[in-house]
């Protein structure tokens, strides 16, 4: 028990002491009651330490596995080697021998390793518990500042969104419903502008959008959808820019009918037009197909590109926060590069839906996406993912 004083540290020391103290104090006033009973006229020896001992023992146990006073282990090698060195020590006294002398020569040293071994391995034990708490409270301390910058990115893009929107729909207005009465050359100066306001704009929705996600508060509003109708309008939305890019785009609508799906419009609109948006800027001069079918319990959409394909180690990153495939085109790589959110909000889109969201592709042969939508869906105004 003096051994483990001397190597333990901390708290685990300060208990040790109290426990010393408390081995002390029985022992002192076992000794004092006896020297005080002759004051009583009572000359005959009372054996006391039975009792003492037994209300030591009880606590020693309680303290032990109640609080993790002590190691169970080391205090049982150091009992037992006392008690092993003792008895050959004994027999040696009794019987005095060369070979009893190398006997309790070799059990000594032997008992000396066995307890040096189990006190390393306590050590090496409370050493990992110390830094396991260490490593908790840091954890703790890295989710609070996680949790700080989450809130801090969604005040700052509330922020940001209003003069974005203002620039923007005031832009939008000088520029395509040409309220300034802007000749060629003033909208060809200000249609760059427009357009890296509308990907400011996003950028910042994305940022938000993160940030809910992070905290566990991105809600759904459901409502009843023509599922192939949205569908088919968002397609429609993107033929310009597909034709642009040189690109062919295609709808193959559902072979049977699909009942009206519970889902949340605008959050489904903005997971189609990512996927459409990805594939379309990915693809040149070649054929983006948009499909809609109907599997088991499952409204599964396609959509495929013949585009550049995707590696598979960049697959199984690809839905991973900020993470962009390392697919741009020599070209146009700044045009085609991204924030790395819009496949981690639209994967957290989907499964809160009750859905899935895979990738199929090839490297230089195309990519398809799937994501799949439940036809069944549980009533009700508002759904957060938790």
């Amino acid at each position: 028990m003096f051994t483990t004083y001397k190597h333990v540290t901390g708290i685990s020391k300060i208990q040790l002491k109290f426990l010393l103290i408390g081995v002390l104090l029985s022992l002192g006033l076992g000794s004092l009651v006896n020297l005080l009973l002759p004051s009583l006229g009572i000359y005959e020896l009372n054996n006391l330490g039975p009792v003492f001992t037994l209300f030591l023992s009880g606590s020693i146990i309680y303290a032990s596995t109640k609080h993790h006073l002590l190691e169970t282990k080391v205090i049982l090698s150091e009992v037992w080697s006392v008690i092993l060195i003792l008895t050959i020590l004994v027999w040696l006294l009794m019987d005095p021998s060369i070979a009893g002398f190398i006997m309790f020569v070799m059990v000594s040293s032997i008992s000396v390793l066995f307890v040096k071994s189990t006190l390393s391995e306590s050590a090496k034990n409370e050493q990992i518990t110390r830094q396991n708490a260490q490593l908790e409270k840091d954890k703790k301390k890295l989710l609070e500042l996680d949790r700080m910058k989450d809130e801090f990115l969604q005040m700052a893009t509330h922020e940001l969104n209003t003069p974005i929107v203002s620039i923007q729909g005031r832009l939008h207005m000088a520029i395509v419903e040409n309220f300034a009465k802007l000749n060629a050359n003033q909208k060809e100066f200000l249609s760059p502008i427009l357009r890296d306001t509308k990907r400011l704009a996003s950028l910042s929705k994305n940022i938000l959008d993160v940030a809910r996600i992070s905290q566990n508060r991105l809600h759904l509003f459901r409502t009843e959808v023509d599922f192939p109708d949205l569908v088919a309008s968002i397609v429609e939305g993107f033929e310009l820019r597909a034709k642009e890019r040189g690109n062919k785009l295609i709808y193959h609508p559902p072979k049977e009918a699909i009942p009206l799906l519970y889902l949340d419009q605008v959050k489904i609109t903005e997971v189609i037009s990512n996927l459409l948006s990805n594939a379309i800027k990915f693809t040149d001069k070649g054929t983006v197909a948009v499909a809609v079918e109907l599997k088991d319990s499952m409204v599964v959409i396609s959509v495929s590109d013949s585009g550049i394909g995707i590696s598979q180690e960049d697959q199984d990153k690809l839905f991973a926060k900020f993470y962009q495939a390392n697919r741009f085109s020599k070209d146009r790589p700044q045009e085609q590069q991204g924030s790395g959110l819009g496949l981690f909000i639209s994967k957290n889109i989907i499964e809160l839906h009750g859905g899935k969201i895979w990738v199929s592709s090839t490297l230089g042969k195309g990519t398809t996406f799937y994501f799949s939508l439940p036809v069944k869906a549980k009533m009700g105004e508002k759904t957060t993912k938790k």
